[in-house]
């Protein structure tokens, strides 16, 4: 425990009127290094946990938990096997689909490649097709010849809600003159934005019948997606579900999400500790500064302490005074600079917008980086992990210099003054 006398002393130390001008400049510059280090380690893991947490979370709801697909693209029965898949412990949903990809165009020449969703209107809301991702029209007006558009191949067609699009199926029936496309018109119900670059770029959902007949697939499926309880448990859980598939004689085969994601899922746990390191270093560089102000401020104060030692003052006091002038300036720089990091992180989105606005620049190209704006998950006990790192190593800085000065010899040096 640092006693009153000795944080007086301390206090008295590292002011910079009272310390020299050298070490309160580089004192300053230690506060500013560990200040930044703290705030844009906690920015920057903020970031990686709201992009990972976002990015999985939106592909996990497009897909499912896991999915079970029919052996060639096609699986008969998939009534019953959805009964046998729901019946499984911690199984919330079951939702049975078809998948294909088709060329849209509508009235003026526009055309795009989409991926079709089969989704009977029913389970269209049971996916992470939310009311609120709708930006217009409604996912009510959702069934027969009326499809949803993702936002992006929305705008790439030019086509709104109301408007007709047509889908082409190059393989179609064959007539004398060769194998004609198959063509059909649709309305547009609705148009979503999932904010995730990879579905709102592609993503075309028609009412489930409409699909099997479109496609010609009959009284059959693609496959069954599946939503737990818990995505966490789906390692748990998939032994019982390929039961469940046939056993032995199995109907599908099941992938689950991490399965289907595993790289993505990898890299981004590799990036997040990786750059934990990495920013660590900014706080470990601050710290050789505290070092370096300290033993100037040794230097500069040895006849000080030479007194003080004469007066009565022990060893462990002299140690505790000059750490505690170290770890004044590394426990100040990381509190404010938590402070700092966690309100910048809770406010990124509105940063981003705001200078976006200042600069018209983009800032935040959905293209490259697959979500629509920048997210940001602050985990409390993560924040709480880089306070403690960057109090280690303020504290850890302060040993070469403090144990100099415990042990100067008050006669060595008094001999000479």
């Amino acid at each position: 425990m640092i006693r009153g006398f000795e944080r007086t002393v301390a206090l008295r130390y590292i002011l910079p009127w009272n310390s020299g001008l050298s070490v309160g400049v580089i004192a300053g510059f230690s506060f500013l290094g560990i200040f930044l280090g703290v705030a844009v380690l906690i920015v920057v893991m903020s970031v990686m946990n709201g992009f990972r947490v976002e990015l999985v979370s939106k592909i996990v709801g497009v897909n499912g938990h896991a999915i079970a697909m029919g052996f060639g693209g096609e699986m008969r029965d998939y009534q019953r096997v959805a009964d046998d898949l729901a019946a499984v412990d911690h199984v919330e949903r079951v939702v049975p689909f078809v998948e294909a990809q088709v060329g849209v165009t509508r009235p003026g020449g526009q055309g795009a490649f989409a991926l079709v969703r089969g989704l009977a209107p029913g389970d269209l809301t049971k996916t992470a097709l939310q009311p609120h991702m709708v930006t217009q029209g409604s996912l009510d007006a959702f069934g027969d010849d009326r499809i949803v558009l993702a936002s992006t191949i929305a705008e790439r067609l030019g086509a709104f809600a109301g408007d007709p699009v047509t889908l082409v199926l190059p393989k179609g029936r064959a007539t004398p003159m060769g194998v004609a496309p198959r063509l059909k018109r649709f309305t547009v119900a609705a148009v979503v934005e999932t904010g995730l670059f990879q579905f709102d770029e592609t993503l075309l959902v028609m009412p489930l019948d409409t699909a099997q007949t479109f496609f010609r697939r009959g009284d059959t499926v693609s496959g069954i997606t599946l939503f737990l309880d818990d995505a966490n448990r789906i390692d748990r859980v998939a032994p019982d579900l390929r039961a469940a598939l046939g056993g032995e004689r199995p109907v599908g085969s099941l992938s689950t999400w991490r399965d289907i994601n595993s790289n993505l899922v990898s890299a981004l746990d590799l990036e997040r500790k990786v750059m934990f390191l990495i920013l660590t270093l900014i706080i470990v560089i601050a710290a050789f500064n505290i070092v370096t102000s300290l033993i100037i401020l040794v230097k500069n104060k040895s006849a000080d302490v030479a007194i003080l030692r004469t007066m009565g003052a022990r060893r462990g006091a002299i140690l505790r005074i000059f750490m505690a002038c170290g770890a004044l300036v590394g426990v100040t720089g990381t509190l404010l600079g938590a402070g700092a990091g966690t309100l910048f992180a809770a406010n990124i989105q509105a940063i981003q917008r705001g200078l976006e606005r200042l600069t018209g620049a983009q800032l935040w190209d959905a293209e490259v980086r697959y979500l629509s704006e920048i997210p940001a998950v602050i985990q409390p006990l993560e924040v709480a992990a880089v306070v403690a790192v960057a109090f280690v190593i303020s504290l850890v800085s302060t040993l070469p210099a403090s144990l100099w000065a415990s042990s100067i010899d008050p006669v060595k040096v008094l001999r000479y003054q």
